[in-house]
């Protein structure tokens, strides 16, 4: 009787502590149960919570205040915003009552958590799972987005698991519990809408790249721009950027949510701005759009100094104060009549209620369900979309104000060829005339030149003279025009002595003739008549004589700059010696297949800037077979060849030398096969002027 009675006060005393939970053993919690019906269950409002400010407590220690009645049972799912980042302690207890499932896959779907930690039950000792934001991807068993846990509860046991969550920011735990066998479909149909979202910005995104690269508006791209920002702000804030690009870089990971943010509200400041066609001239619009660029720039910068929680707020207050100018902006356009901007106002109502939405559920006046997380990418796709629209109305304005203003343009063209065809017909009588005119001119300017080239040939020896006075020789002579700076000049004293030169005067075409008749003249003056023979004093007769024809009787300021390069030579027929003087141009010398290069005086025979001095005389005594050569620099200075370049003092030495064996009739023709090939295409720039002689 007495233990009777003692078995019916325990299960009385059992069945009174389970009613009045927290009395003796604190709060009682139900398992859940799992059973073959389910796909996956929602068990965010099952949870046992429990918070530690300490930051320090493990899970035996929590497990202990579980049974000291500490935790208490949420009837809805978690959410928190704080400032301070406290340690958040779940207890889960479920029940297998599939015999034919023991793994079942617990998920905690918020992306934005920095630590998410499983403890179970292994051999009566905890062990865990560490995941979270700041933890690699590639520690994740699972690849998704969400926080997978593999969690093991054979059939017709209790199993008992602890969650430890911690997050700067705001804190949501959406919990589920997800068959293995439906995981996949239920999770790709989540995923979808995603990726219908990011399509539609990435299309948008290339659609007008294009148009930006074919027009060449800055809308475009700051479009591009701006829509890209939201493609990484999106991809960060559910998972996605963290999934599939930085994973593997935990602290970047960190602040992309709140970069991107701010990255919004540059672009979304610069787009407008540039969409508006604000400038200077508005003012307060233009600068507060200036304003946000800077604004959001510097929340980018400072994001890496500032909390979380910090920067969260700066740049969704950011977001929607910038979002409410914009729309005020907007909507006075409308009522301006610019209706490109209808679209534009619309696509921009949508947003700022995703945006409002998005702060609301941040901070937590708004609850996290699929309506509150999916809402902002619903009104994104929407701006996205009606921002094209608008872009697309706004080059279609542009085009028929465009094709407005070519119109005018054309009838104004019309009406001006009108009045250009007749005053053309009155020109044109008169051109006639005057043309007429010209080519009278032309013809006795040609016919005067053509004279003058006979006047210039005649006064110089005839080329046969050089054979007469010389075992061989030959003269290169090419005009850049008709008549020559470039001449000259022969002469045998009755004393036997050869004198010759080659000399080159300034300029060429007709200035460099009317300077080379002068030298003639010269030459026959001092050499001729006076009987001077020694070269150097030829050359400062000359010189003098030069300068005093080309003073003017002006001043030393108004002195004209002319004169000539050349060498003089006197050859001494009966004792082969060979006196030259030169004024800038050198002599060469051939003899045994070395050419020698005599250097002389470098001043012209004309006025110098600096001091005058007299030339100097030079003796050789020559042999038999000697090649001497004298010429200008119209040969080597010539533009040809491949890349168009001179031909150069060092080709023309070449050049020479390997050509000195043959009879200077063969060596002409080979001054001028090369000469001819080098030019090519390329006009002659200077007079030619090349003297050889053998001895």
């Amino acid at each position: 009787m007495k233990l009777t009675l003692q078995l019916f006060l325990t299960i009385v005393a059992i069945h009174v502590l389970q009613f009045l939970p927290g009395l003796a053993f604190g709060n009682v919690q139900d398992p859940i149960p799992f059973t073959t019906i389910i796909k996956d269950l929602d068990i965010s409002h099952q949870l046992f919570h429990f918070e530690d400010t300490t930051n320090s407590l493990d899970v035996t220690s929590v497990n202990q205040l579980y049974k000291e009645g500490h935790f208490n049972q949420i009837d809805k799912p978690f959410k928190n915003w704080e400032k301070e980042s406290f340690n958040q302690w779940f207890r889960l207890k479920f029940l297998n009552e599939v015999p034919s499932i023991q793994d079942w896959m617990l998920a905690v779907e918020y992306p934005p958590l920095d630590t998410v930690e499983l403890y179970y039950l292994e051999n009566n000792k905890w062990s865990k799972i560490l995941l979270g934001g700041l933890t690699k991807a590639s520690n994740r068993r699972f690849n998704n987005r969400f926080y997978i846990f593999p969690i093991s509860v054979p059939y017709k046991n209790i199993e008992t698991f602890y969650l430890r969550v911690k997050t700067e920011g705001a804190l949501h735990l959406p919990v589920k519990v997800y068959n293995p066998f439906y995981f996949y479909e239920i999770n790709f149909n989540q995923e979808a809408p995603f990726f219908i979202l990011y399509g539609i910005i990435i299309i948008m995104m290339i659609y007008n790249l294009i148009i930006y690269f074919s027009l060449k508006d800055k809308t475009y791209l700051y479009y591009v721009f701006f829509t890209g920002s939201l493609f990484i702000f999106f991809n960060s804030l559910h998972g996605h950027l963290y999934h599939y690009v930085v994973g593997e870089f935990p602290y970047i990971s960190k602040f992309t949510n709140t970069i991107s943010l701010s990255l919004i509200v540059t672009t979304t400041c610069l787009f407008a701005r540039q969409f508006f066609g604000l400038t200077s001239k508005n003012k307060i619009w233009f600068y507060l759009m200036n304003t946000g660029i800077v604004v959001g720039l510097i929340n980018i910068v400072l994001t890496p100094f500032l909390s979380t929680v910090s920067s969260l707020i700066n740049g969704t207050l950011l977001m929607l104060i910038f979002s409410t100018i914009i729309l005020v902006f907007s909507i006075r356009s409308v009522k301006k009549g610019e209706y490109s901007s209808t679209a534009f106002l619309i696509g921009w109502v949508a947003f700022y209620i995703g945006t409002f939405c998005l702060l609301l559920e941040k901070t937590g006046y708004l609850p996290f369900n699929s309506i509150t997380s999916n809402l902002p990418g619903i009104t994104t796709s929407t701006l996205v979309a009606l921002l094209s629209i608008a872009l697309i109305n706004k080059f279609r304005l542009i085009k028929e104000e465009k094709e407005r203003a070519q119109l005018k343009a054309l009838e104004l063209e019309i009406q001006t060829s009108e009045n250009l065809d007749r005053k053309v017909k009155e020109r044109t009588v008169e051109l006639e005339k005057q043309k007429d005119i010209a080519e009278t001119i032309k013809e006795e300017l040609l016919s005067s030149i053509n004279y003058a080239k006979g006047i210039q040939k005649s006064i110089m020896p005839p080329r046969s003279e050089l054979k007469k006075y010389f075992k061989d020789g030959f003269l290169l002579f090419k005009p850049r025009d008709i008549v020559s700076g470039d001449f000259y000049w022969l002469y045998k004293t009755k004393d036997d002595i050869v004198l010759w030169t080659v000399a080159d005067s300034t300029g060429h075409g007709v200035p460099g003739a009317f300077l080379s008749i002068i030298g003639n003249f010269l030459l026959n003056e001092v050499a001729v008549d006076k009987e001077i023979n020694t070269t150097n004093k030829v050359l400062d007769s000359m010189r003098n004589s030069v300068i005093k024809a080309l003073s003017n009787n002006s001043k030393p300021d108004k002195q004209l700059k002319d004169g000539m390069d050349m060498v003089f030579c006197a050859w001494d027929m009966k004792t082969n010696r060979l006196q030259f003087s030169g004024a800038n141009n050198p002599l060469y010398l051939i003899r045994q297949n070395e050419l020698i290069v005599y250097k002389t005086d470098r001043q012209p025979v004309g006025y110098h800037l600096g001091a005058a001095t007299p030339f100097t005389a030079r003796e050789i005594q020559l042999e038999k077979g000697d090649k001497i050569y004298l010429f200008s620099d119209g040969y080597y200075d010539q533009f040809g060849g491949e890349k168009g370049k001179k031909f150069k003092v060092s080709n023309f030495r070449k050049l020479l030398l390997s050509i000195q064996d043959k009879p200077m009739s063969e060596q002409l023709d080979e001054l001028r096969t090369t000469l001819d090939w080098w030019m090519g295409d390329e006009a002659q720039i200077d007079d030619i002027c090349v003297m050889g002689v053998e001895i």
